[in-house]
């Protein structure tokens, strides 16, 4: 009589052991799939990050070259400025020469004006005294 409970028991027991291995089997896949999904997002994550990288680094040798051409054309500009400055003081000292030179000729154009007046009215005097 304890044989047919006990064979019972047993399907039983091995029901409950075969649903609880196929809850297993499904749970096995599913962290097989979240393990899969989880290294799929790792190397699409390591891929844009690696994506990002390169643009970055592009992006700062693109900025140094710009910095490096702005700065030879600051140099350049300076080193223009320098010419243009030196140029102007050469020029304002020519200025200031002619300047005193045409001061120097006007004068002595007015004492010639000036001596020219006396002589004419010397010689005006002596006209109206004859």
């Amino acid at each position: 009589e304890h044989i047919p409970a006990f064979a019972a028991q047993r399907r039983a027991v091995q029901a409950f052991i075969a649903g609880k291995q196929r809850c297993l089997a499904e749970k096995a896949k599913e962290v097989d799939r979240m393990d899969e999904q989880k290294s799929s997002l790792h190397r699409a994550n390591d891929t844009q990050y690696d994506l990002l990288m390169q643009g970055l680094r592009i992006q700062i040798e693109e900025a140094k070259a710009k910095s490096s051409e702005r700065r030879c054309q600051l140099e350049e500009s300076l080193q223009e400025e320098q010419e243009l400055s030196r140029h102007l003081a050469g020029q304002e000292q020519s200025n200031k020469a002619l300047r005193a030179s045409l001061d120097r000729t006007i004068l002595q154009m007015e004492e010639v004006q000036a001596s020219i007046l006396q002589l004419e009215a010397k010689t005006q005097l002596g006209a109206d005294q004859d």
